[in-house]
């Protein structure tokens, strides 16, 4: 009877003996586009940070993320999608500033314990092989390139998950587009660094525009900036391609890509975004995107980790997974490419979403889209700037409450009101500097993610603040550009 007691008692403590596993670490290493790209590092953020962690990263550090707000942060072919947080803690995020970053990073993450590595980027490979290789107990997600062996050739390490895309059949749509809106019959094409991945995209793109417009595939202007963080020569070799008579550009640069973009909006003419769906950078002038589902595949591994069903080895994703294609354009017909291309108003051509196939559906829902038509055909333009329904609250005392205003392009609106009246308080929310409580606030009909001031600016919405916000020796179109 003694041994029995003894063993029961034993057996009893047991359970409560039992260490609760340790949260899990994820770690993510960024190339040298980095933060902000708009691009590809962005898309592997967001699945990490926002639909993996439920978190928001801001100049202060990480927030959490409300539903209403996570909702709006997601593309929007996937906001029909269930995709739960995963109940893990604040990741740590490296960024690059140059190749010989890569391993450095990959090893202090290793070494900080983290549980899966997350490696953004085909230049990363060679570090993410050694670091693998040393770490057997860490796993690791690879994007944009397999593991290679000594003799270049693709090869698997059990701990990591190496993903590639069909990148060729996105950007096929992203020509068949590019060749169907094209007026001028000259096509342009910007490539960073001249390597195979980025002639993947270059030779998908040269085949859809070959297939819908001939003429246009032998004048494909084609141009590489040799970087991927230099948004100055994305300006640069964009104007030169349009000066040169391109009226249509796609571009698959990274960050040199928003330089691009840039010169889109100086030029007046079409430009088509990559990885990720930049059409909210400039909406007048990005007529689609070829998208990389990068976000998705970050979250399926993260959720395959803590699930305990992560697996190495090769996996290859495109058109058919739903992890590559284009979004389809906003508004009806011509809408948008009318808009961004003077030359194009008058001629009605099938419009381009009808060429989408499964995989690249999603109508953005939160965009009207710009100039639209009347129930008798009259063209509607949307107001430069929409605020609606603005409600903005500071430990419980309204600063503004239900304000709505509009002004349309070309227009002058004065807001006067005395001191606390909420007039800097609804610039403010305008620009993204304050989130507000309640209300919307478009730009020429394209919905402003709240309180990212890098959306606003994207957007075109600047401000200049009252005189003690000015620089005194500069004119005053000097202050007015440089709120811009």
């Amino acid at each position: 009877m003694r041994a029995f007691l003894v063993l029961a008692t034993i057996a009893a403590l047991v359970p409560a003996c039992r260490k609760k596993a340790p949260p899990l670490t994820v770690g993510l290493a960024l190339d040298v586009g980095g933060r902000g790209d708009q691009s590809f590092n962005d898309g592997t953020l967001r699945g990490l940070e926002n639909m993996a962690a439920g978190l928001r990263y801001t100049p202060r550090g990480y927030e959490p993320l409300p539903d209403p707000d996570y909702r709006l942060l997601l593309p929007p072919d996937l906001r029909s999608r269930p995709f739960p947080h995963l109940g893990i803690p604040q990741p740590i995020v490296l960024q690059g500033k140059a190749q010989e970053d890569y391993e450095p990073n990959l090893r202090l993450l290793a070494a900080q314990g983290a549980d899966l590595v997350v490696a953004v980027g085909f230049m990363m490979e060679p570090a993410t092989r050694k670091v693998a290789r040393d770490n057997p107990q860490t796993k690791f997600l690879l994007l944009d390139t397999p593991i290679l062996d000594e003799a270049g050739k693709p090869s698997t390490l059990p701990n990591v998950r190496a993903v590639v895309f069909r990148e060729n059949e996105g950007t096929f749509l992203a020509g068949a587009v590019a060749g169907e809106i094209t007026r001028s019959g000259k096509i342009g094409f910007v490539g960073g660094m001249q390597l195979p991945l980025i002639q993947k995209f270059e030779a998908g793109f040269r085949a859809g525009v070959a297939v819908v417009n001939p003429e246009a595939a032998r004048n494909v202007l084609v141009a590489y900036t040799g970087t991927f963080d230099d948004e100055r020569k994305g300006v640069e070799v964009g104007l030169d391609l349009y000066r040169r008579g391109c009226d249509v550009v796609f571009h698959a640069a990274g960050l040199d890509g928003l330089g691009v973009i840039k010169a889109a909006q100086l030029s007046g003419k079409i430009v088509i975004g990559v990885d990720s769906d930049q059409s909210h950078v400039a909406p007048a002038n990005v007529v689609t995107s070829m998208v990389k589902h990068a976000d998705v595949v970050v979250y399926e591994t993260v959720r395959d980790v803590v699930q305990e069903k992560f697996t190495g080895g090769d996996v290859v994703l495109g058109l058919a997974e739903g992890r590559d294609g284009i979004p389809e354009p906003a508004g009806t017909g011509g809408d948008r490419d009318r808009r961004a291309n003077p030359a194009a108003r008058g001629h009605d051509r099938p419009h381009p979403g009808s060429c989408h196939p499964r995989g690249a559906e999603g109508v953005p829902a939160t965009r009207s889209g710009g100039d639209r038509e009347s129930a008798r055909g009259e063209a509607v333009t949307e107001p430069a700037l929409l605020l609606q329904g603005i409600t903005k609250r500071f430990a419980g005392v309204a600063a503004v409450e239900d304000v709505s205003l509009s002004v349309e392009a070309g227009e002058v609106l004065a807001l006067v009101g005395e001191n606390g009246a909420g007039k800097s308080t609804l610039v403010n929310i305008a620009c993204g500097l304050y989130r507000q409580d309640s209300g919307t606030v478009r730009s020429s009909g394209f919905e402003v993610t709240p309180g990212d001031p890098r959306a606003a600016i994207g957007a075109g919405i600047g401000a200049v603040h009252q005189h003690f916000l000015l620089v005194p020796p500069l004119r005053v179109w000097e202050n007015v550009v440089l709120g811009r």
